[in-house]
């Protein structure tokens, strides 16, 4: 199936065995199907979806993004106020399975990467759980997890309004930055003692291949199924030699986000590094997360740095 745009649905793992309609996910009252999500686990689903619950701060925002309003909230999505009253699950790392018991909802969407230990536990509730690989909903899982959200629950429409939209901002990002500047390769790191990356799967390594920058991060390293970041090493740096590196801050402290980065431009290590010696490396903004702002907002802050 097409977009209006072109892009074709990457639904990996969206198979159904059983449909009461004829194209599609059931969309009508009372519509059952059973599909087989990321994990290869069976889900039966009852349409219409109604009391969803979403242990990530990238689903969350999914789920608003088609329309559609979780009954609960983890505690890393801070994006909209109409969240804030919501009964909380906990940090998506630390859900409170208790609490799903309290929300009674008609759906339960887990991340692989987070919630991957904790599906026995869900199952266990009683509720639908479907679990959701984000290196396996497209090349651009900040927003293609809004399209595979909305193929799942017959909200096709909205969701490719969604990503239609936020396509025109990254593309206009984009072309700027490819005529203003000569980036063509990155990488993001998480600051700390050790060399961290994130993957190209992961909502913010996808950023630069959104603004059409290639991350030298590979896509099979080891841990990538488990964590955003993964273990990197200096050597392979200094031999892709990335145009742009890009550093998540650990804390809101500017002063101490500055000084963090002066240790990066200071060390030795670096010093043969095209991005030093051209003064391409930056600390991101702390707001710069799937859980602080939204999928434009994210593209916006991070293709301003690089155009500086």
């Amino acid at each position: 199936m097409e977009c209006k745009n072109g892009r074709k649905w990457v639904i990996m793992g969206l198979f159904v065995l059983i449909l009461s309609v004829s194209a599609g996910i059931a969309t009508q009252p009372g519509d059952t199907v059973i599909l087989i999500d990321h994990m290869g686990r069976e889900v039966h689903i009852q349409h219409p979806i109604q009391r969803p619950v979403a242990l990530t701060a990238n689903f969350m925002e999914a789920l608003y993004m088609i329309g559609i309003d979780p009954v609960a909230t983890v505690d890393n999505y801070q994006i909209r106020s109409e969240a804030q009253g919501l009964p909380s699950l906990g940090m998506q790392a630390n859900i409170n399975i208790e609490m799903i018991y309290a929300v009674e909802p008609d759906l339960i969407l887990a991340h692989s990467r987070h919630q991957g230990q904790l599906v026995s536990a869900l199952e266990g509730t009683g509720f639908p759980v479907y679990v959701i690989d984000s290196s396996k909903v497209g090349d651009a899982p900040l927003y293609d997890t809004a399209l595979f959200v909305g193929r799942l629950l017959g909200r096709e429409e909205e969701a490719l309004s969604f990503v239609e939209e936020v396509e025109v901002i990254t593309g206009r990002w984009k072309d700027q930055i490819r005529l203003e500047t000569n980036i063509r390769t990155g990488l993001i790191l998480e600051d700390g003692e050790s060399i961290r990356a994130a993957q190209t799967g992961s909502g913010l390594g996808a950023i630069l291949t959104g603004l059409g920058i290639s991350n030298i991060v590979p896509d099979d390293m080891p841990g990538s199924s488990q964590d955003t970041f993964v273990s990197f090493d200096i050597e392979t740096i200094l031999a892709a030699d990335p145009d742009i590196i890009l550093i998540r801050p650990t804390s809101n402290d500017h002063q101490h986000n500055a000084q963090r980065l002066s240790s990066y431009l200071e060390n030795p290590l670096w010093a043969g590094l095209t991005a030093l010696q051209s003064g391409r490396i930056y600390m991101l903004p702390f707001r710069l997360h799937p859980g602080r702002a939204t999928v434009p907002e994210m593209y916006e802050m991070a293709a301003k740095i690089i155009l500086e």
